[in-house]
């Protein structure tokens, strides 16, 4: 039962940053076609699904990442769990970044194959691994504290 959930949050939490992939690669074939608006909204929603999509991964693993005391290392998996929430907020970040200045008032002109658009899919995908590996290190670091206690 336990595994089942996990696997179902992990879909969840990677799922919307594949739709960002898909949604970028539409809005660069409509930037092809000279259909800026479109462009813009489909880049709109992409930060939007992309915020989305990292907040729900850090609401379903607590986002507990607490400094040790003196007295106690923190186990390796909630050392890992530190990491990948560390490189989920730096690819989180430069995605929206590169997306925000493919817009019109940051972009001097929209071109096919804008080379910032595209790079936003690999952060994204990169952002969705992070944050599965940031799940998947947290739980098994709740797990592991309860197995400790009993």
């Amino acid at each position: 039962m336990v595994r089942g959930r996990s696997n179902l949050e992990i879909i969840l939490i990677m799922a919307p940053d594949l739709a960002v992939v898909v949604l970028i690669t539409v809005a660069q074939s409509l930037s092809c076609r000279g259909l800026i608006r479109e462009t813009n909204v489909l880049k709109i929603f992409a930060v939007a699904l992309l915020c989305t999509t990292h907040l729900l991964a850090c609401l379903l693993g607590a986002c507990v990442v607490s400094l040790p005391d003196d007295s106690e290392k923190p186990c390796l998996h909630r050392r890992i769990a530190r990491d990948a929430l560390l490189g989920a907020w730096v690819a989180f970040i430069t995605a929206v970044v590169a997306l925000v200045s493919a817009l019109p008032p940051y972009s001097q002109f929209t071109s096919c194959g804008d080379g910032r658009v595209i790079f936003v899919g690999l952060y994204s995908i990169m952002h969705g691994i992070f944050l599965v590996q940031y799940y998947v290190s947290h739980t098994a670091s709740d797990e592991e504290m309860v197995e400790w206690m009993v």
